[in-house]
């Protein structure tokens, strides 16, 4: 994925991102400002190691430092053992209490609470209890050469929230959970949103017309008709002798792609190649309406009567451009559509002329240009970012492989 579809990406969906920061950030604000200030109070407990001096053995210090190193980590298991530590809070309240081991000898404790007594009172009642589980120790030992504990005074501190603190580390939070929602979103997404995925499914690089606002046909000077100047030149073969017949079809779009059509007719007409505009869109036929002319017969007649084209073929303004638009309503268009000799109806069309754009209704919503395929094997796909169901689009893209069919890819 180019990282310009990235960017376009997060800009759909940039109010998710707004609605996450908002509030993740406000929730952390909120959250922080409402915090009561709380208490630690900590002590140095010192541990000593009681022994009997000799001069017979000069390591007796050594050792009596690693038995204290050995009993700090006894005291730690006492004080992350919640039978022991529920005892303290039934007397003191709730709060909570961690050490830190700072070797040989000695361990730091804190105590925190809601006020400075109930703190101290936690950090009071621990260190009675390991005090009276040491003196347990040296009378199930029998002897007096255990250890020694020596608490230091207390000092106790107010502690407030960072608010500045949390609402930074919350906007980056908020910030990378926005990010992978909206890309999690755009994964599970039904619809074909970026032009990756359309490459990806039809293996072809696709012609963009994002961004162009067509309501009419466009004038040959305007920035639009070089857009489709462009994309009549992806379509033209290299052989300038060889006769151009192409369906133009959309994919759960139905409102831009008769417009595409005539105005990409248009654009072969100004190249000055003779160009028939057929519309097979019997269900919502207004390619007619474009050039203000009459639909009182057209395609639907024409496919029983070939041999007189003349009939159905209107002129326009554009001197090398006439039109065919669909005539009478076609209850069951495909099923007519088979009946008709459809290799003699494109050869008697393209007699008359270079080009022919064929202008059908949306392929996931209408079976009508189906047996055209069987005669014409280029086919101009038109879909619409946020709009086209994935479905619908691989099952049109099957199908079209199916019928070896030549097919272009515009965007919208």
């Amino acid at each position: 994925m180019e990282l310009k579809e990235i960017f376009q990406i997060i800009k759909r969906k940039i109010w998710l991102i707004i609605l996450v920061v908002v509030i993740v950030v406000g929730s952390t604000t909120y959250l922080s400002l409402k915090q009561k200030i709380k208490y630690e109070t900590s002590s140095i407990l010192t541990i000593q190691a009681n022994h009997e001096r000799t001069d017979q053995y000069q390591y007796n210090g050594y050792y009596a430092i690693q038995a204290c190193d050995f009993f700090i980590n006894t005291i730690t298991g006492w004080i992350g053992n919640p039978s022991l530590v529920s005892k303290i809070y039934e007397g003191s309240g709730s709060g909570s209490i961690y050490s830190q081991k700072i070797p040989p000898q000695n361990l730091v404790l804190v105590a925190t609470g809601e006020t400075k007594e109930q703190s101290d009172s936690i950090l009071d009642g621990m260190i009675k209890l390991i005090k009276d589980k040491n003196a347990q120790l040296n009378i199930i030992d029998g002897s007096m050469s255990g250890f020694e504990i020596i608490s230091s005074d207390f000092t106790t501190i107010p502690t407030k929230t960072n608010v500045p603190f949390n609402i930074i580390v919350s906007l980056i939070v908020s910030l990378f959970l926005s990010l992978f929602l909206v890309f999690f979103l755009e994964y599970l997404s039904p619809t074909i949103n970026n032009l990756q995925r359309i490459k990806n499914i039809f293996k072809k690089q696709p012609i963009s017309l994002r961004g162009l606002k067509l309501k009419k046909l466009v004038r040959p000077t305007s920035v639009e008709s070089e857009k489709f100047r462009f994309l009549r030149a992806n379509i033209t073969s290299l052989d300038q002798n060889e006769k151009t017949s192409i369906v133009v079809a959309g994919i759960n779009e139905k409102n831009i792609t008769p417009l595409i059509s005539a105005n990409l007719a248009l654009s072969f007409a100004r190249s000055g190649k003779r160009t028939i505009l057929v519309d097979a869109n019997f269900s919502n036929p207004n390619i007619h309406e474009y050039f203000n002319r009459g639909n009182e017969a057209g395609f639907s007649e024409f496919l029983f009567d070939e041999k007189n084209i003349d009939k159905y073929l209107q002129k326009t303004d554009e001197t090398n451009l006439r039109i065919m638009s669909s005539g009478i309503k076609l209850s069951y268009a495909s099923d007519t559509i088979e009946r008709s000799d459809l290799k003699e109806v494109l050869r008697e069309i393209e007699k008359e002329c270079d080009v022919v754009i064929i202008n059908v209704p949306a392929l996931n919503a209408s079976s009508e240009a189906f047996p055209l395929f069987s005669i014409i094997k280029k086919i101009l796909l038109v879909v619409k970012l946020g709009k086209t169901n994935i479905l619908a689009v691989n099952y049109i893209n099957d199908f079209v492989d199916r019928k070896e069919v030549e097919k272009y890819i515009v965007v919208i």
